[in-house]
């Protein structure tokens, strides 16, 4: 074996149409994957990325390889990581392995943190991935550096529509029930849905609320994607939810935005309006996106409402 592939493995694959140079060439360069000179690590990965087969046992060796240079100095690590990045896009299975490699450290600098924060939203590819990395952004969320964690506010509305596609393709595969499995990813995205409404609650940042309305709108849109089919005429399939998170939302959604198109002048005046003081004491004005999917998520739900109205809003 070398480098975790032997020089056989490429044989097994679809490299039929190979010339035998360029077979012999990929095949020579697997063992230097174990060199301990991260660039001559990445110039074989690249060779086998560029110019290789598409072979899993490859790929995860590749994946091993990259992995194990990553823990290097910073900018050597920042370099790593963007190959990572894109490697795991195509072949997200050689890097699952090593997912808690991929958690944010306290002394990453921030361009590691966002290039890991895209990693670690491709490798949702299983329920236990998808809870361990959603464990992981609550941290992330509340992060200080803004940038990172209204980034992070983002990962969770992409991974529960990931969680959908997941939990769908499991039971595809697996013979399970379908209805189940969407019960399960509709459980996921109320349990996000809770905690951003939460996190708007408490952080007085314009824009991570902001991030929080738009995700929150994002998450809101799946939910109701099974909404009512105006061909059929029938009813739109309503989410179980015992702890009325959905009803927790609209609310929260129409006070930022009552608070958002209040008039601006009222904050500086000098007369006393308790209504208003409580007003900015509960919420904050978000950014001029975030307000157009509060609107969106108000004109979906008087829709909706139309045809059954199971939140009292």
């Amino acid at each position: 074996s070398n480098g975790g592939v032997s020089t056989t493995d490429l044989d097994a694959d679809e490299d039929g149409d190979l010339d035998e140079d360029h077979k012999l060439l990929l095949q020579s360069s697997l063992p230097l994957l174990k060199s301990r000179n991260s660039a001559v690590v990445l110039a074989v990965c690249s060779l086998q990325y560029y110019c290789g087969v598409a072979s899993i046992k490859t790929r995860s060796a590749l994946g091993k390889a990259l992995v194990r240079i990553h823990r290097d100095r910073r900018e050597i690590q920042y370099v790593v990581l963007v190959s990572i990045r894109t490697l795991v896009k195509e072949c997200p299975s050689a890097f699952s392995p090593f997912l808690n490699d991929f958690f944010v450290k306290g002394m990453d600098p921030s361009f590691t943190r966002m290039i890991k924060l895209d990693i670690l939203v491709s490798l949702c590819i299983d329920p236990a991935a998808i809870e361990a990395i959603l464990t992981e952004l609550r941290t992330y969320v509340r992060h200080n550096d803004r940038a990172f964690a209204c980034a992070s506010i983002r990962a969770v509305g992409k991974i529960t529509e990931l969680a959908r596609v997941v939990y769908d393709r499991r039971a595809f595969t697996a013979g399970l029930d379908a209805s189940s499995a969407r019960r399960e990813a509709n459980i996921i995205a109320l349990n996000c849905l809770s905690g951003l409404v939460t996190l708007s609650e408490f952080s007085r940042n314009q824009l991570v609320v902001g991030e929080c309305a738009e995700t929150m709108q994002r998450i809101l849109a799946q939910l109701w994607s099974r909404g009512y089919d105006s061909i059929n005429g029938t009813d739109f399939e309503i989410v179980t939810d015992p702890s009325r998170v959905q009803e927790r939302a609209l609310k929260r959604l129409l006070l930022i935005l009552v608070r958002s198109l209040s008039p601006e002048e009222d904050d500086n005046t000098d007369e006393e309006k308790p209504e208003h003081d409580k007003l900015k004491t509960r919420t904050v004005r978000v950014p001029g996106n975030a307000i157009s999917s509060i609107v969106w998520v108000i004109g979906e739900w008087f829709i909706l409402s139309k045809a059954r109205s199971p939140w009292n809003i």
